[in-house]
């Protein structure tokens, strides 16, 4: 499995240019790097938690990058490269959001979440929660939440999963 990295910043540009779109982002520590958003981008926002059209994203826009650790990066300044996935954030409430792989007890790859047992309540058929949590294990996840419990890995109810 190869870790998943995330970096965070804000829309600085944004260029089309027939097939791909490249996003210009000025991350957190100040640096700028160019990401080139194609067939192979996932791009949801944090209001829906829904695919978005890339031709959604605006200068402004607050975006979290997923990319794999060998994801291969143009030798640029600014370095260019294509993300796995794009969170936009276009909500205003704290939804905290995590793209990882989750084991059969539901817990990411890094040791930092646990998807609650809780969530499974959702389901009304006691028959169906083993099926649905069948589902979920030793998948790649994107889990949206709102709030964590303080322990370790920490206890979350989504609000929404996506296997990816």
């Amino acid at each position: 499995m190869r870790d998943i990295l995330r970096k965070t910043g804000v829309v600085s540009k944004v260029y089309f240019d027939h097939e791909d779109v490249s996003v210009g982002v000025r991350l957190e520590n100040n640096q700028e790097e160019i990401l080139i958003i194609n067939e192979l981008t996932r791009v949801y926002d944090n209001e829906k938690f829904e695919a978005i059209e890339i031709t959604e994203i605006e200068v402004g826009h607050n975006v979290n990058i997923y990319y794999r650790e060998n994801t291969p990066m143009m030798m640029s300044l600014p370095p260019k490269y294509v993300p796995e996935l794009l969170i936009v954030d276009t909500n205003d409430d704290y939804i905290e959001h995590k793209f990882s792989y989750f084991d059969e007890d539901l817990v990411s790859a890094d040791n930092q979440i646990q998807i609650s047992d809780g969530f499974l309540r959702l389901v009304e058929s006691l028959e169906y929660r083993p099926l649905i949590k069948e589902l979920l294990v030793n998948e790649e996840l994107l889990v949206f939440y709102k709030r964590a419990t303080k322990s370790i890995p920490a206890q979350v109810y989504p609000i929404k999963v996506i296997i990816l």
